[in-house]
């Protein structure tokens, strides 16, 4: 089986830059796990084409997690990749960033007219003191930021995270991503593509378990808001 770097590359997008024993992706049984404490993925090694090292002893127990879930009762879904990937797309995102003062105003909102010297409103922030930061035509959302999100039935997601998943169905010529939701995590999966001269086939490889971050439940609606919703059609 031909090995690829673009997957150790993209596992760099699951590890934690803040918790220490998730700085890593590790071996384990064939696979190879990664997670930043919301988001974890398992591919399997024969994929990838660096080694890796087995867990230490506090990294979580990742494998009953995915367990948990396969084998768990529940509906699953097939999203269409390019379903997910065009509605991302439409969807907008800015990051409002919160204690970054405006380079004009210094954070005042107001600033001496040249002509007069009163004060009038800083239009480089809009009187608003702070900077609205945009990197090209997309920022991804600190994981606090619960408005641009896209619900997938009961759950709404982070329109980032699924962007991640998007990204690695795309990379993996994967044409359907399956989705299930389990307790109070939803679990995506997607087969790497391998095409030949004579045929093309699907093998199942990588799993991911993404957390929500709306979730409407029998007792309550959590907030479930959602910048756009995913069409998905029951297995």
């Amino acid at each position: 089986m031909e090995k690829n770097y673009i997957f150790d590359l993209m596992l760099n997008h699951f590890v934690s830059n803040e918790r220490k024993n998730l700085r890593k992706a590790y071996a384990q049984n064939g696979y190879i796990y990664a997670s930043d404490g919301h988001i974890l993925i398992r591919i399997k090694q024969d994929f990838c084409a660096k080694q890796y090292e087995v867990p230490a002893t506090d990294f979580p127990d990742c494998e009953k997690l995915f367990r948990d879930h396969t084998e768990s009762p529940g509906i699953t879904y097939i999203i269409q990749t390019n379903d997910l990937v065009r509605l991302l797309a439409e969807v907008v995102w800015t990051r409002l960033t919160t204690g970054i003062e405006c380079e004009e105003c210094k954070g005042t909102g107001s600033v001496s007219c040249e002509l007069c010297g009163s004060k009038i409103y800083c239009q480089k922030c809009d009187g608003k003191g702070s900077m609205e930061l945009r990197s090209g035509m997309m920022t991804l959302l600190q994981s606090d930021d619960l408005t641009y999100s896209i619900r997938i039935n009961e759950c709404a997601y982070l329109a980032d995270q699924l962007y991640i998943i998007a990204l690695m169905a795309t990379l993996s010529k994967a044409d359907e991503i399956r989705y299930k939701f389990n307790q109070n995590n939803g679990l995506f999966s997607f087969g790497f593509s391998h095409e030949t001269i004579y045929l093309q086939f699907s093998q199942d490889s990588a799993d991911i378990i993404l957390h929500p971050v709306h979730l409407k439940k029998a007792s309550g609606d959590f907030h479930l808001k959602a910048k756009a919703h995913l069409k998905v059609q029951r297995l």
